[in-house]
């Protein structure tokens, strides 16, 4: 059965999306490529070749609890209010955060408790209901790969949060994660979380979906989110290889349900 998948990020969001495209992406306004299984994920049967889907299951919770020295960047308490949230300066080499929104059970902000901002100057106005702080970790496969640091931009009022990438990342490697994996041909698909049933706490709803995809080039790799269900994006991988997925928690044992990410042609 073939799948689909695309990597060099285009953003082409539905609502709760980042709002300020990766330096490397290009906008198709389709969408991303065709998988095989691999691993982690089972594809539906369906009678359009075209149309496939993956579930992505509490077995392949990236828990970060449980990721060696992952410990977060933290803002001061935020009160409840509006925001915006930039990544506004950046030596890390590979521009991808992944922040932990505080969002309440029952928010309207829940489907971002977790996104990724990827690519210097990218932004994202947020509602905090609650209040509360704000976390942020660099995301990389190895710690080895962890140098340089990066400033989200809090507004109003202006607070800098800087993440440095030896002190606060999540390399993925060196946690207990299993990631659902797809290979993954060249060519432009759309990606969209068509149902999702996760939790990362009792109680708690998370409709997300976290991806790496093969970028070619130096960059190696790209990671990205989808936030919210119904949320797509319309990608074009350069290159073929293996993609991953995650659900995140800050811990598996707290984590139930599952994700289904569908894949398929413009």
């Amino acid at each position: 059965m073939r799948a689909l998948l695309a990597g060099v990020i285009a953003l082409a969001l539905s609502p709760g999306c980042a709002e300020h495209p990766q330096r490397a992406a290009r906008d198709l306004s389709v969408a991303g490529p065709e998988l095989s299984t691999l691993s982690g994920v089972v594809p539906d049967q369906r009678s359009d070749a075209s149309l496939a889907a993956w579930r992505v299951s509490a077995e392949n919770v990236l828990a970060w609890r449980a990721c060696r020295g992952a410990n977060p960047a933290e803002s001061t308490p935020l009160a409840p209010g509006s925001y915006r949230v930039t990544l506004s300066a950046s030596n890390l080499g590979d521009d991808r955060l992944l922040v932990n929104l505080p969002a309440p059970a029952g928010a309207p902000e829940e489907p971002l408790r977790y996104f990724v901002m990827n690519g210097l100057g990218s932004t994202r106005k947020l509602t905090l209901v609650a209040g509360g702080r704000l976390r942020a970790w660099f995301l990389a496969a190895d710690r080895a790969d962890s140098r340089g640091s990066a400033t989200l931009t809090i507004s109003p009022p202006v607070e800098k949060l800087t993440v440095d990438a030896a002190q606060n990342a999540l390399a993925w490697r060196e946690c207990k994660t299993t990631p659902a994996e797809l290979a993954v041909p060249a060519g432009p698909r759309r990606l969209t979380l068509a149902a999702t049933s996760f939790s990362s706490a009792p109680g708690l709803r998370d409709p997300h979906l976290l991806l790496e995809l093969p970028s070619g080039g130096e960059r190696g790799s790209t990671i990205i989110s989808l936030n919210g269900l119904g949320a797509f994006r319309v990608l074009s991988l350069p290159a073929a290889g293996r993609a991953r997925a995650w659900l995140v928690a800050e811990s598996a044992s707290q984590a139930s349900g599952e994700a289904t990410l569908v894949v398929s042609a413009p």
